[in-house]
């Protein structure tokens, strides 16, 4: 073949493209040394051509001559400035090098010509953890299992078409992992100072699994779940009265929490938590709004009884936070009050304040009705979803709870983890 008919650009162009089809095709094969040679003959009449000089950067950083390595990477970045997977193959080598300044000059690069380009932001967390930058490299590391699709899928190795992903992607859940560890034991040195760490193996095991690891096999890497979960919990949807620790605050004197709550609901103007009205101009409808009252201690004048419910021991709250308890106003029809999450260890009960005689409250495949007095304890791990006849609304009051299967000392150790995480998300996210 003559490939060196330079009075001919379109036909020059066309025997690249053949010669490239072949040398990848002989690469795929494993034939290196004849492909290598049919990408050299590429790059004697297309000197930067990218994915020529790539391949062979490639192969000389395989065989250990990083100098070569860069001398091809040059030449294609010279060649091909904005190409962002070059900027990136070179901090490669620059990391291996232990040249990390300048790989991350190269990977910001990278990632200001594509910023979606996770093995770079991957590759920057690992970089600055070189360089002692633990913080930093946390912090990029925690972002990236919070932003990219299916992360979980390719920190287990199940992605496809990425190469490096998977990979990269384990290092980065370790890093995290390392740091969500280090917040949990601090905050549950005092309660196994004081219960001992037997009475928290459930706990632990459930870290275990959120984390990616099995407890006492630390060398053992087992899938990651989206949530924390508690080996023998019942998962019963629906629980009853009986079988329930119901806070007997929310239970002894409906009137009063009836009346304390719209006066409460009176002295707002809109909603702290709404649900969101139809887009469609036509057919709008009213959606479940729910609010949630800052109870502090001066609303013992004007709501004593919501008050000592929100502070019973069963109720559940985020650290921070008072929204273990909520106001919900339902208008008539069917909505969804819950979307399913994964966690076992709490649930979400709900007592109807005022309304019709009878509603019906799904959870999950299961359904029952829910009057005016009466209270349902059901599963956070399940949809719930209520409906009203008629057009009569509804206002319940909603409550977040411990799973009443779990002892005392799991309660306060499942707190002290809920307070580690919101302290790894303000330090790192």
């Amino acid at each position: 073949m003559n490939i060196m008919d330079k009075h001919n650009p379109n036909k020059i162009s066309e025997q690249i493209k053949t010669l490239a089809s072949s040398a990848l095709a002989l690469a795929t094969r494993g034939e290196i040394e004849d492909a290598e040679r049919v990408y050299e003959r590429i790059l004697a009449i297309a000197p930067y051509h990218a994915s020529s000089l790539s391949f062979m950067a490639a192969q000389v950083f395989s065989r250990g001559d990083t100098q070569s390595s860069l001398m091809y990477i040059d030449k294609a970045i010279q060649g091909n400035p904005r190409n962002p997977l070059l900027l990136q193959s070179r901090a490669r080598v620059y990391s291996s090098t232990a040249r990390y300044a300048d790989a991350l000059k190269d990977l910001d690069g990278a990632l200001a010509l594509q910023p979606d380009l996770y093995s770079a932001r991957l590759q920057k967390a690992f970089a600055l953890k070189e360089m002692g930058d633990w913080n930093g490299a946390i912090k990029i590391a925690a972002s990236i299992m919070r932003d990219m699709p299916d992360f979980h899928a390719w920190e287990a190795g199940g992605g496809a078409g990425a190469g490096e992903l998977p990979a990269l992607a384990l290092q980065a859940a370790n890093i995290v992992r390392a740091a969500q560890l280090a917040f949990i034991d601090a905050e549950l040195q005092p309660i196994m100072a004081k219960s001992g760490k037997e009475s928290l193996k459930r706990v632990f095991e459930g870290i275990a699994a959120f984390t990616g690891l099995r407890e006492r096999e630390p060398d053992v890497v087992t899938p990651r779940t989206r949530s924390l979960r508690i080996d023998g919990l019942d998962e019963d949807p629906l629980f009853s009265d009986d079988t329930a620790k119901w806070p007997p605050e929310a239970s002894t004197d409906i009137a009063a929490l009836k009346g304390e709550a719209q006066e409460l609901l009176r002295q707002y103007t809109t909603p702290r938590l709404a649900g969101t009205e139809s887009a469609s101009a036509e057919g709008r409808k009213a959606l479940p709004a729910k609010y949630v009252p800052d109870l502090g201690t001066n609303m013992q004048d004007i709501a004593p009884t919501l008050l000592a419910v929100s502070q019973s021991r069963w109720l559940q709250h985020e650290p921070g936070s008072t929204d273990g308890l909520g106001l919900i106003q339902v208008p008539a029809g069917k909505h969804m009050l819950h979307r399913a999450s994964g966690e076992n260890w709490r649930l979400i009960g709900y007592t109807m304040l005022e309304g019709p005689d009878a509603v019906e409250l799904s959870i999950g495949e299961k359904t029952c009705l829910l009057c005016p007095g009466g209270h349902i304890l059901a599963g956070n791990h399940h949809d719930h979803t209520i409906e009203i006849q008629g057009s009569e609304p509804c206002l319940l009051l909603s409550l977040r709870l411990w799973h009443p299967g779990l002892s005392e000392t799991e309660i306060a150790g499942l707190a002290a983890v809920l307070v580690a995480f919101a302290r790894f998300r303000a330090k790192y996210l």
